[in-house]
């Protein structure tokens, strides 16, 4: 039987060569080799014909932003990356990977096993024309819902309107900062602090790129004000 690349992970890849042109391809992959073909790995083809994940090179694209991308589109299933994972159905939250391949010189994807998943050719927002405004990147942060085990489900904007939330929820609030914004938190301690007293727009601010965090913070102060 033929195989191919998921078109959906084709045009991610695309998109991260045309952003990242100088990227070094070293870690690259997509087809499995013999260790993977032993397995029931993605990068197998399944019964379609279609390699549903990817290994992209660390060295070039940014992956704070890639996974920003990756976390806002539909296809995507769970990211693997410094021995950590992160999975769709978990909220995206950081969680401890302990696999033999600790995915340490490349990050990995996988897409849903569907037909849908695979044959869609929807952008994934890392070129220019594509990249999320500053309101986007609000309406984002504020609509996502976070399970919790004891609470049940908050949206950021909950816990923000709602001023002190308990310590256990930091993580989940960092996480979802981290996915809506494109990167993580730089200053994890002033972070938290934030999120325990009510985090501030200027303070979520701190966690965005310099060139948007303003816009950020003022569409968010404007949004929490109304």
């Amino acid at each position: 039987m033929s195989y191919y690349l998921a078109p959906s992970l084709a045009t991610l890849r695309a998109e991260i060569n045309a952003r990242w042109p100088g990227r070094d391809h070293t870690s690259d992959g997509w087809i499995g080799d013999a260790a993977h073909q032993a397995t029931a790995s993605d990068h197998n083809p399944n019964g379609r014909g279609s390699v549903n994940a990817i290994d992209v090179d660390e060295d070039g694209p940014d992956f704070p932003t890639v996974f920003a991308a990756i976390r806002r589109h539909p296809s995507a299933r769970y990211v693997i990356y410094e021995r950590r994972l992160y999975h769709r159905l978990r909220g995206w939250v950081s969680e401890p990977y302990s696999g033999d391949n600790p995915h340490d010189k490349h990050f990995h994807l996988s897409i849903d096993q569907t037909r849908e998943a695979e044959q869609t050719t929807r952008p994934w927002g890392l070129l220019e024309d594509d990249m999320p405004t500053a309101r986007e990147i609000v309406d984002e942060l504020l609509t996502r819902e976070v399970p919790s085990g004891t609470l049940g489900n908050f949206t950021v904007a909950d816990w923000l309107k709602g001023g002190r939330m308990a310590a256990r929820e930091v993580g989940y609030a960092r996480a979802e900062l981290a996915a809506a914004t494109g990167r993580d938190p730089v200053d994890e301690d002033a972070i938290v602090a934030g999120v325990l007293a009510g985090l501030s727009p200027e303070r979520i601010a701190a966690a965005i790129p310099t060139d948007m965090a303003r816009q950020v913070a003022d569409e968010l102060a404007a949004r929490l004000a109304g």
